[in-house]
């Protein structure tokens, strides 16, 4: 479930319809760089026992997985205080594959996202199980509208038993 977490926290995007009684959950992946995360996505969803649809959406070369269920949006929405080092592990693979790039040059793996509490949350985690993880401010473009945080992940990450398909692919 960690890695459902991590790829809600990146691509994630979830609603309850009132009216209709709705609840909605997706996630926008990119059609074509992103196949093997949307199987394993796709995969998941239907090992809990959920229908999932993919439609795509041209304005973005996006694929939108949907699902409709109350216990899984509940599920996502809640805090998550007490996870275990293997559901930390998972999310982490999960912000990977949504929000990271693997850089084989240098040697790390570099997570962006412009919510700074989740990136410190993630480098306090990986910093207590000895990777050295770091926080930079990435430099913002014209298009940018909000700061956003690079976390730096050492290559390390990777003999940890990770689910992230952009690490397994290293």
């Amino acid at each position: 479930m960690g890695y459902l977490l991590g790829l809600f926290a990146g691509d994630g995007y979830a609603y309850h319809d009132k009216r209709y009684r709705h609840y909605t959950i997706e996630f926008y992946l990119h059609s074509e760089r992103n196949k093997e995360i949307q199987n394993f996505l796709i995969t998941i969803l239907n090992k809990l026992g959920l229908s999932c649809f993919v439609m795509k959406d041209k304005r973005y070369r996006c694929n939108r997985i949907k699902v409709y269920s109350r216990t899984l949006l509940e599920y996502l929405n809640s805090e998550h205080k007490d996870m275990t080092t293997d559901v930390n592990i998972g999310f982490i693979s999960g912000l990977i594959d949504s929000e990271g790039y693997v850089n084989f040059k240098k040697s790390s793996i570099s997570i962006t996202n412009t919510d700074l509490e989740l990136i410190n949350a993630c480098k306090i985690f990986l910093n207590g199980i000895g990777l050295n993880a770091t926080i930079r401010e990435r430099v913002m473009s014209r298009k940018d509208k909000k700061k956003s945080y690079i976390l730096q992940i050492p290559i390390n990450f990777k003999a940890l038993n990770t689910n992230s398909i952009k690490v397994k692919s290293v």
